[in-house]
This record gives structure tokens, sequence and C-alpha cells, in this order.
């Protein structure tokens, strides 16, 4: 198993992940992102309408191409990115994070870090396949709301 070191380990190379990474080697952190997927970019890679990109680059951009302009920035700095890259335990020495993954480029790796961002992302999904309590309440509330306005 190979062993490495850094000052924080970014889990999720989506958005979120990325502008962490960056943050952090600005501020004179040595970082490492590790991400499941073959690329960076997230969801973003789903988001193909325009709207992305105005504050970061001045420019409207598609979803697919802010990720692929802010993974050229992450790459371009001195951040290590580990892209398929599995992780498979996060555990503590006492003092140290340890994060074991393992990458089919890397093999097996243990990330010893001070600290763990997690950026592991989100997906859309729709209110009727997985509802929550709050938004069926509110449908059966408005549902009688309306049947009495239209009963008087």
């Amino acid at each position: 198993m190979k062993e490495l070191s850094f000052d924080a380990v970014v889990i999720g190379g989506g958005a979120a992940g990325m502008a962490a990474a960056l943050e952090l080697e600005a501020k004179g952190h040595a970082v490492a992102v590790v991400e499941r997927e073959e690329r960076l970019g997230g969801i973003l890679a789903q988001c193909v309408h325009n709207g992305f990109g105005l504050i970061e680059f001045d420019e409207e951009l598609t979803g697919p191409e802010f990720a692929e302009r802010f993974e050229g920035t992450v790459k371009a700095r001195p951040i290590m990115v580990l892209c398929g890259c599995t992780v498979l335990a996060l555990d503590s020495d006492g003092q140290d994070k340890i994060v074991s993954c393992v990458s089919s480029v890397e093999g097996v790796l243990a990330l010893r870090s001070r600290a763990v961002v997690l950026a592991m992302g989100c997906r859309e999904r729709k209110s009727r396949k997985y509802p929550h309590p709050w938004i069926e309440a509110r449908r059966r509330f408005l549902r009688q709301v309306s049947r009495s306005a239209w009963s008087t």
C-alpha cells in the first residue's frame, strides 16, 4: 500500500470539491482530490443549459464547458488529482485522518491528512419518485383547501 501525506484530502471532484481544493491550495495547503469518475466535474456534465461560469470566468457556459474549464484551473495548480479512485474507508489514528482508496492507475493508497473535506455531490431527483414527508403533507393540504374552496 502506497502512503501519501497532505494537509487536506477532498473527496469528490465536482464543482464544490474543485472549489474547496483551489481555496485550500491558495492558502498554502497541500491538497489531494479523490474522484470516483474518470474526470472531474460531477453533475455538471449533465447540466447542458447555459448559465454557469458568469462569476468564475465572466462568461456564460454550459455545465460541461464550465466543468472542463474548472478542471483546467485545478490541474494547473499543484493539486494531486486522483480520478477513477474509489474511497474504501475513512479512519483516524488520533492525529491524522486516513483515507483508504483504490485506483486503477495508482493501486491501493492510504492518504494521510489533517483534514478531510466531503464534497460528494448530489443528484437531482423527482419528488414523486422519492417523496419527502413535508412535500406530501403540503400536497394533501393544498388538495383539501382547493376542494373546500370549490364546495362553498
